[in-house]
């Protein structure tokens, strides 16, 4: 918390450094998504779980994946994001 969220190794991170299988990586989403959350990346949080959690396309994630096996997941992470937005 005491440094700006691009300055941690957090910012850097994306889904495939956590796994290389197609069903893994929507759960990797996920794992990415909370560690960027917890270090101050909201909007990439947002970016990243917003696919899996929403039914509809967005200009900031692009279209919807249905019938994720991390559905539920990023749904509360996508929760998560908008509670800290306040």
């Amino acid at each position: 918390r005491d440094r700006p969220f691009l300055q941690t190794p957090a910012a850097r991170l994306v889904p495939s450094d956590i796994t290389s299988s197609f069903e893994g990586e929507h759960f990797a989403r996920c794992t990415v998504a909370l560690l960027q959350l917890a270090c101050g990346g909201l909007d990439e949080c947002h970016n990243l779980v917003t696919p899996l959690s929403w039914g509809e396309g967005t200009l900031f994630a692009g279209g919807p994946i249905f019938d994720s096996p991390a559905e539920s997941d990023a749904a509360l992470v996508h929760h998560l994001v908008h509670l800290r937005e306040g």
